[in-house]
């Protein structure tokens, strides 16, 4: 997925409009003077703000009434919203875009959370897509216990909950063909929305069928239509937002449990304040007041590393063997077409990389020239293009006396081919005390 800070779609609320008068007008120039109805039809077209192209079917005075809701009643609510989106719709449009969904579909985080990644519902939906635990566990999304008695909930890490969105929303769409009512589904579940079709007759008109579901649901799609339409042209609205700046980052496998301290004194050099900051940002599925509070994040987790020019020269000081500044450069973030980089840290190899981001090793080389012999380098910032699945994850485990891979596997439960592969073992007993990174 390229996580890279594209040009955001919104940075210019007029450019849409811009470039419609101006196509208008190359238009003008060219059509004859007898053509009038023509040109009024194509001055509807180009010069009056867009309408929603992807959402159809819907009551155009039901939208409007939304427009005027969130762009008057609700401006400084969605002033907010779109201030915030800034600094994720650039991932989110990319890991829709994987899954083959519009990105105008990527708007319904505005009318789910505004933007606001630790919004939590009185139904305890938590994050930007509003998961519920049941739901969000069915995802593979890692949450621990029930708030505020809670430590790592991925509920509010918006890119493993952006691919669980995704990933629903696809299934969605292969079910009914509509984005009306893939939304609809979205908002009341599929098993509800399939009822008021029944109701209506079979019919999968909008229109129809809309009657037979709650108040909320009907409101939806006709919700996200409209933001769709101020996103694009919030001036037309009345609406100037400024946008949060895009955060790159590096993805880091934890091999040892740290706190947030250890990685700040790791990583953050003489800008150990500014690391912390953008460290809690980045990885707010991780309780901010536990981590402050020196709470461990375990092992085999993956945490999003800010980037910042220290982590360079920090990871120069890890290995002699550590590959040239260029390989390490970490103001570049993640360039246009990649995925995400990986900091390689001692112990890791290709096995475990394609592992717990589900790529095979010729995948990762290929991407990656610098890589010679199958060989990693500690220091190595590599980089993946993930395939649009959450990324597994593992623990570290300690060989205790007398082991052998067979009392592992029985120990562990794992698959043994597994464990040679991710470990790369030469034998049928490793040394006692040894780390080995196995799946959870």
């Amino acid at each position: 997925m390229d996580c890279s800070p594209k040009k955001h779609p919104i940075s210019k609320p007029n450019a849409v409009r811009e470039n419609k008068l101006n196509a208008f007008s190359r238009l003008l120039r060219v059509l004859p003077a007898h053509a009038p109805l023509l040109t009024l039809l194509l001055f509807i077209f180009y010069a009056v703000p867009g309408t929603c192209q992807v959402l159809k079917g819907l009551d155009p005075a039901e939208v409007r009434h939304f427009e005027q809701f969130y762009s008057v009643k609700l401006k400084s609510h969605t002033l907010r919203g779109l201030k915030r989106s800034g600094r994720f719709m650039p991932a989110i449009v990319s890991v829709f875009s994987e899954y083959g969904i519009p990105e105008e579909m990527a708007w319904l985080v505005l009318v789910e959370s505004n933007f606001n990644e630790t919004a939590r519902s009185p139904a305890a939906a938590c994050g930007l897509f509003q998961f519920i635990a049941p739901t969000a566990r069915g995802y593979n999304l890692h949450v621990d216990g029930k708030w505020p008695e809670w430590f790592i909930d991925e509920r509010l890490e918006f890119y493993y909950a952006c691919h669980a969105s995704a990933s629903f929303l696809s299934e969605l769409y292969t079910q009914f063909g509509d984005w009306v009512a893939v939304l609809a589904a979205y908002n009341t579940g599929p098993g509800n929305l399939r009822k008021a079709m029944k109701r209506a007759g079979g019919s999968s008109q909008w229109l129809e069928y809309r009657k037979y579901l709650a108040k909320e649901t009907r409101e939806y799609p006709n919700r996200i239509a409209a933001v769709i339409r101020i996103s694009k042209n919030p001036g037309s609205f009345g609406l100037n937002p400024t946008y949060l700046p895009y955060i790159p980052f590096t993805l880091y496998i934890l091999r040892n449990p740290m706190t947030l301290d250890g990685l700040a004194n790791r990583f953050g050099g003489t800008r150990k304040e500014l690391f912390r900051k953008d460290f809690l940002v980045l990885n707010r599925q991780f309780n901010e007041k536990m981590l402050v509070k020196g709470r461990e994040i375990p092992n085999g987790f993956v945490a999003k590393l800010p980037e910042i020019s220290t982590i360079t020269s920090q990871v120069e000081e890890t290995s002699s063997t550590t590959p040239k500044t260029d390989q390490l450069n970490s103001t570049s973030s993640i360039s246009n077409g990649a995925g995400y980089l990986h900091l390689v840290e001692k112990g890791e190899n290709l096995a475990m990389l394609g592992f717990v981001y589900r790529l095979s090793q010729t995948d990762i080389v290929k991407q990656n020239p610098m890589i010679k012999g199958y060989d990693l380098q500690p220091g190595m910032k590599i980089k993946l293009t993930i395939p649009p699945m959450t990324v597994k994850r593992g623990r570290m485990v300690k060989v205790q006396a007398g082991e052998t891979v067979g009392s592992l596997v029985m120990r562990l439960k794992i698959n043994g081919s597994a464990l040679v592969s991710l470990n790369q073992l030469r034998n049928s007993r490793p040394e006692e005390g040894r780390e080995l990174y196995v799946p959870r």
